[in-house]
């Protein structure tokens, strides 16, 4: 017996970190290992509490997705709340000292998809072209790349490499290219202190780096699925 349970230990161990074969099969790692295969935004609300930090800025925002392409944000900036609201045919902004505005039509579709914090989680595999390429080391970790390039005509991206660890199949970090003021620039998104909550793994910290600099962080304080929402929470603010 002890002789069998050392070799399926053994075994585990080299499944845990075997390399993948292709480049579909780590991001379907990733899928898997995170959660985000399980939870479906269009059948389930999922309410989010981030804060963003950018230039010099603290930004805490409570976002609630709902199925209907309803949204509901609460942000604090200068020290002031506003709230935007999309009840899925129409969106509202409040802030204070300017009243309720109406967000125009054309833009609720992109602005609903912004705030979709789990979908922006998820590599969006069949809207890029992959590529497996050698595996790196750095730092005593061992990770699996993938290059991927964009299908999107006009996508600022265009292409990136990610790296994901080889042990937890988790994305530990993104390198691309972005035109800043006409020239390339070199772009690195760092994803660290992955916590569990609701049945999912998510980066607890987003860190964007531009040209070497910090340029924006954003962290993850809670993602809750299935969370309970009313009519009233989509209404035009008064």
């Amino acid at each position: 017996m002890k002789k069998i349970l050392c070799l399926a230990a053994a075994l585990w161990f080299c499944g845990a970190t075997v390399q993948a074969q292709d480049a579909q099969l780590v991001m379907d790692r990733y899928e898997e290992r995170s959660g985000f295969n399980r939870v479906d935004p269009e059948k389930t609300a999922v309410m989010s509490r981030i804060n963003v930090e950018a230039m010099g800025m603290q930004i805490p925002c409570t976002i609630i997705k709902a199925p209907q392409g309803r949204v509901r944000i609460e942000m604090t900036a200068n020290g002031q709340t506003i709230l935007m609201i999309v009840n899925g045919q129409q969106g509202w902004m409040s802030v204070p000292g300017m009243g309720v505005q109406t967000i125009p039509q054309e833009q609720l579709p992109q602005m609903v998809d912004q705030y979709d914090v789990i979908s922006g989680l998820r590599w969006d595999s069949e809207n890029y072209d992959l590529e497996l390429l050698d595996p790196v080391q750095q730092g005593g970790i061992e990770y699996q790349v993938v290059r991927a390039v964009s299908k999107i005509e006009g996508d600022p991206t265009g292409e990136m490499t990610v790296y994901f660890d080889a042990l937890t199949g988790m994305p530990a970090f993104v390198e691309a290219q972005a035109d800043v003021n006409g020239q390339k620039t070199p772009v690195k998104m760092t994803f660290e202190g992955y916590k569990t909550s609701g049945g999912m793994k998510y980066p607890s910290m987003i860190k964007t780096l531009v040209g070497g600099n910090m340029a924006s962080s954003v962290s993850i304080d809670t993602i809750g699925v299935d969370y309970p929402v009313n009519d009233a929470m989509f209404a035009r603010p008064q």
